[in-house]
Order: C-alpha cells, then sequence, then structure tokens
C-alpha cells in the first residue's frame, strides 16, 4: 500500500494533512498510467462517488470531481428529471444513488427516465418546426 498526505486545501477534509491508502496492486501495470482520484469543490452532495452536486444561490450545478457538468435553477423540474435521466440512462447513477442524495423514490426516478425516453423518441420522429428545406 502506498500512502498520500493530501493538504486540507484539496478540500477533502478539514484537518491539516490527511492520509489515503492506495492499492497500488490494482493500478495498470504501464509506465504511463494515471491515478485519478475525484475531488469535489467544498460544500458539495455526493450522488456517488463520481458524481455530486451543490446549490448556491438557487442554481443547481452537478460535478464530476472538481469539473461542473450541468446546471439549472432550483425551481426547473423539467431539466433536474432531464439529469437524472440523462446519468441514468448513460450508467453514471443507480436510483438507489438518488434516493440517499435527494430524498426522492426510486419510483420518481424511473417516472423521469420513462418520460425522456418519450420524449426523446417523439423528437427524433416529428419534423423540425421554422427549419428552411433545401432540396
Amino acid at each position: 500500500m502506498e500512502r498520500l498526505n493530501l493538504p486540507a486545501a484539496a478540500g477533502i477534509c478539514d484537518d491539516t494533512e490527511s492520509e489515503l491508502l492506495l492499492d497500488s496492486d490494482k493500478l495498470p501495470e504501464s509506465d504511463d498510467a494515471q491515478r485519478v482520484m475525484p475531488l469535489f469543490p467544498h460544500g458539495t452532495t455526493h450522488i456517488n462517488n463520481l458524481l455530486a452536486f451543490s446549490c448556491e444561490e438557487g442554481t443547481v450545478t452537478y460535478f464530476n470531481g472538481s469539473m461542473p457538468l450541468f446546471s439549472h435553477r432550483e425551481t426547473d423540474v423539467a431539466s433536474f428529471h432531464l439529469i437524472i435521466a440523462q446519468f441514468y440512462l448513460n450508467g453514471h447513477v443507480k436510483p438507489a444513488d438518488f434516493c440517499r442524495a435527494f430524498g426522492m423514490t426510486a419510483i420518481s426516478v424511473k417516472r423521469a427516465v420513462k418520460l425522456h425516453r418519450e420524449q426523446a423518441s417523439r423528437a427524433s420522429l416529428s419534423p423540425a418546426k421554422g427549419v428552411a428545406r433545401w432540396y
């Protein structure tokens, strides 16, 4: 096991230093292998080990590590359903992760996914309005 000392400025803990154990036996054998450790901004709530969200000044922002992925107004339910459906359909999150993070039921996640699938299929079948066609 390899030990890393991380400063508090990394946003992981409030102590002056923290130890993190890495199991180097599970890392790839390649010389150019890079260790990826997601560091989330201070004040975020974790959805799972790769995704988190924060809510500041009425805006909800979703993060993968320190990189913001998507944001919407706190009152925008349609955008919330869109992003949770996309995270689920892309395999990044399980319904149980949303239940823990947002206090919602699993059926609410399933409804959002179903709604997203129906709207996406309708959008792909309907012609675009106001688009000039050049034949």
